[in-house]
């Protein structure tokens, strides 16, 4: 038995805004460095289109709490590196590093969406 979606769940017209787009695939480099390189700008594409097809799907709330949390990494994890905002300005290496240290803060929850 299956429950019945949200009337706003599937949206497959669904875009991310490209500022949103940039910040979000900023945040996957950072996830998914490997100490000496970022991963492929391939790679990064084809995750930014299933985010997007998965967000498409997803309802309101889900893409409400995914964009609080891409905010709160974009500006609130540089200044836990002693960088200031955006998080994008910063190279691979050092987003890596500052979504770390702001994982371990009270607010690091942010880091699951």
């Amino acid at each position: 038995m299956s429950l019945p979606l949200p009337a706003d769940a599937v949206r497959p017209d669904w875009r991310m805004s490209p500022r949103f787009r940039r910040a979000a695939r900023a945040i996957a480099e950072a996830l998914f460095y490997e100490g000496q390189r970022a991963p492929s700008a391939e790679h990064l594409d084809w995750l930014m289109g299933e985010v997007e097809a998965f967000l498409g799907h997803a309802g309101g709330r889900s893409r409400a709490v995914f964009r609080a949390s891409v905010l709160a990494l974009t500006t609130l994890a540089p200044p836990t590196v002693g960088k200031a905002p955006p998080l994008a300005r910063l190279d691979p290496a050092t987003r890596a590093h500052a979504i770390e240290r702001f994982e371990a803060t009270p607010l690091g929850l942010a880091v699951l969406g």
